[in-house]
């Protein structure tokens, strides 16, 4: 992890500490070393910077262009370098780029839905990260944010003061077979995926209800 990644996210967590509550559960497996796709739900503006201060290691964003017009937040995420996206145009330099940081043993965040949640559960699926995962043999680590949509979903002007609970699964080690159809293989694993967030989101609402 990055001195200054570090010294930021110490400063920040630290700031937020009586605002938004952050509890990880399930740390113990995310990897130590080597790349690692994490694919997580995505329901509000919280989920990217919340994610990288309760992650145990430093991440990496592919976060939409607009955003690195925005004051202070364009610049936190170049400095921890993020790379913009322009949504909708499947532009090959961003899967370029996200070829590129997985070869330098980075941990990529990537919203397998695509956009944010409008109603707060998990939308259906797209192919991406499934393709990345088959392609360069990463394990991707599911995880599950809770609560963000509640503090802050599309509708709000400003975030509420609450907890926020992550919860981290198994990794899923892709195995592409070179003699089978690579498109059914990235629909099974895209569908694969889709289950173990679907597992974690009904550990946390079944959690909240004991």
């Amino acid at each position: 992890m990055q001195i200054h990644y570090r010294i930021q996210r110490f400063i920040i967590k630290n700031l937020l500490r009586i605002y938004i509550r952050l509890t990880v559960k399930g740390k113990e497996n995310v990897p130590s070393q080597g790349s690692v796709l994490v694919a997580a739900n995505h329901c509000s503006y919280l989920d990217p910077p919340l994610l990288g201060l309760g992650f145990p290691r430093q991440i990496t964003y592919l976060a939409k262009e607009e955003l690195f017009s925005i004051p202070f937040l364009g610049w936190w995420l170049k400095s921890v370098g993020s790379y913009p996206v322009a949504r909708g145009k499947g532009d090959i330099r961003v899967l370029k780029a996200a070829l590129r940081l997985l070869k330098e043993d980075k941990t990529l965040l990537i919203f397998p839905e695509g956009t944010r949640s409008s109603d707060g559960q998990l939308q259906t699926l797209e192919n991406g990260l499934a393709w990345l995962a088959l392609k360069t043999g990463v394990a991707v680590l599911p995880v599950y944010t809770a609560d963000t949509f509640r503090l802050y979903p599309r509708s709000a002007r400003f975030p509420k003061p609450g907890l926020v609970r992550f919860l981290v699964g198994d990794p899923i080690i892709p195995v592409l077979d070179k003699d089978a159809d690579f498109s059914e293989q990235v629909n099974c694993l895209t569908a694969q995926i889709e289950s173990a967030l679907k597992s974690l989101e009904a550990k946390v609402k079944n959690s909240a209800t004991e």
